[in-house]
């Protein structure tokens, strides 16, 4: 989980001094250490000095946990101090958490405690305020507890709440937020009242799932989260070979529940499953987590898993657009052995993908950007990737992607708003810090480079994109940070053979291009190279 700090996590048992400890925000609250003011609704509030030098040690280690032996050190300065003086501290934060939200305090047993943002936030655009009901029915999909008795089952459990969240998502009346965002909540006591709030959703779906054999058996029920009143509950049961089928059958209930104006052929239509071949699938899912960071030996382990999907089943259109994109993301970066080939095979993939998947918004926004990357044009790219938002508006990737594309139309205006489309949706994905690259080259082209290099540094954390570091290398240059613009530049060959130069290419926009160019130059202490 990321916050929004503009400290660095410290040494854990670093003595907290309020008087110099920077301001920082957790969700919608606003922390000034110095003043020992806590910024909410109604607020502010002073916190004991005490209880303020707890919340920075926390807040400090940016969701990793702190020992109470650290915190005695930080806080204390290493003076031995009954329990209960830590304790009463944690109260204190905790009762303030759940008056105002935003943060929460978990306690590690026998270890320490977590500070961890209830709603992370990343941009000053994106609302620090729990946000508005949606003008349509709106839901969230919660995680699923498994009561098949295994372990193992746990994943199962969690990708049947995607699948459902993402079948709701394909209704064009209803607001869906993402499932990543609903399992988030896992293990964490939270109601649906709460839910509701934190996530700006007037349904929470919640359920279990039991499977044993070769069956599966699903109960869920749907919860106003206004006042927490169940709306609707049912239980569904059917063969392993038919999950796809049941999936449908939950997620066309619950639609059915919360938006009775929607059409049943227009349903149907929109609940195409991906595939009736569940090894295929399996493989697609798998193939899709590899490919999250896009580091090289992920990306290649993608393609592989992707290739056996197609074996077992050709006509999987979701698994062939993937395909295509790892074909055009391996050429782009400059690691292939054989470019042209790569080039031919992401083309006839993408056009098989959108033979047999025209009318699937994720095969559309996946194939939008490989033909890009494949040298097939910007602008036929914008209009596929503006039909699968039309398709789906309800889709965080789609939004996401189509953010990616409007930067590099040098739109970035456009690609701000698409981005915080894409975060509104799924708002407590594990992903969002990766969404952040758009955010990030959008600022850089509005000149606002300390916001830049913030979204920029956060998005290169968990991903490892060459334009990241290109981007931020720049924003750096044109900071005057020069450590900082070399240390982007190693980390960007690190990851891509192709002189960082070219990368100006990206833009559409004459403008754009040389003023990356120009921060590259500042980086490398060079005059500024000529606009290509």
């Amino acid at each position: 989980m990321a916050y929004e700090f503009l400290m660095s996590a410290a040494n854990p048992s670093s003595p907290v001094d309020l008087a110099r400890e920077p301001p920082f925000t957790l969700g919608g609250i606003e922390v000034r250490p110095s003043s020992r003011e806590v910024i909410a609704s109604g607020g502010p509030y002073v916190l004991e000095p005490r209880v303020m030098q707890v919340l920075v040690a926390l807040a400090r280690q940016r969701g990793d946990v702190v020992s109470r032996d650290d915190l005695m050190s930080a806080c204390w300065g290493g003076r031995t101090v009954g329990g209960n003086a830590i304790d009463r501290c944690i109260a204190a934060i905790r009762t303030l958490s759940r008056t105002h939200g935003g943060y929460a305090v978990t306690t590690v047993a026998r270890v320490g405690y977590r500070l961890e943002a209830a709603a992370p936030t990343f941009d000053s655009a994106i609302a620090s305020v729990p946000p508005p009901l949606p003008s349509k029915p709106s839901i969230a999909v919660m995680p699923f507890a498994n009561l098949s008795g295994d372990p193992e089952q746990e994943a199962f459990a969690d990708g049947m709440v995607e699948e459902i969240a993402r079948a709701l998502s394909r209704f064009k009346s209803i607001f869906v937020i993402g499932g990543a965002s609903g399992l988030a909540f896992k293990g964490k006591a939270a109601t649906p009242r709460e839910v509701g709030r934190i996530l700006g959703v007037r349904y929470v779906l919640e359920g279990s799932v039991r499977r044993a054999a070769d069956r599966i058996r699903i109960a869920v029920k749907l919860i106003d989260a206004s006042d927490g009143a169940q709306m609707w509950a049912d239980r569904f049961e059917d063969g392993v070979g038919d999950v796809f089928a049941l999936q449908d059958r939950v997620a066309l209930s619950a639609a059915g529940i919360i938006e009775p104006a929607v059409q049943t052929l227009e349903t149907r239509r929109a609940m195409q499953r991906p595939t009736d071949n569940v090894g295929s699938y399996e493989l697609w899912l798998r193939a899709n987590n590899l490919t999250d960071a896009h580091r090289r030996a992920e990306v290649f382990e993608s393609l592989a898993l992707l290739n056996r999907a197609l074996a077992l089943d050709p006509r999987f259109a979701m698994a062939a657009s993937s395909a295509a994109w790892c074909h055009s993301f391996i050429r782009v970066c400059g690691w292939s052995d054989d470019p042209d080939a790569d080039r031919r095979q992401g083309l006839e993939l993408a056009q098989r993908a959108l033979r047999l998947g025209g009318d699937d918004p994720d095969v559309l926004s996946n194939t939008a950007m490989a033909l890009w990357q494949l040298g097939q044009g910007l602008t036929p790219s914008v209009a596929m990737m503006d039909r699968a938002i039309a398709l789906n508006p309800g889709s965080s990737n789609c939004w996401y992607l189509s953010a990616v594309l409007r930067l590099i139309a040098s739109e970035p205006e456009t690609a701000v708003e698409h981005i915080l489309m894409s975060i509104r949706l799924d708002p407590l994905s594990p992903g969002v810090s990766a969404r952040l690259f758009p955010l990030g080259g959008a600022r850089f082209l509005q000149r606002r480079f300390e916001d830049a290099v913030a979204h920029l540094t956060e998005a290169g954390r968990v991903i490892e994109t060459a334009a990241i570091f290109a981007v931020l290398a720049a924003s750096c240059g044109h900071l005057g940070r020069i450590s900082q613009a070399r240390a982007a530049l190693e980390r960007y060959q690190t990851v891509s053979k192709i002189p960082v130069s070219e990368m100006s290419r990206m833009f559409r926009n004459a403008d754009h291009r040389q003023l990356f160019l120009a921060g590259l130059a500042l980086a490398e202490g060079q005059t500024i190279l000529p606009c290509p």
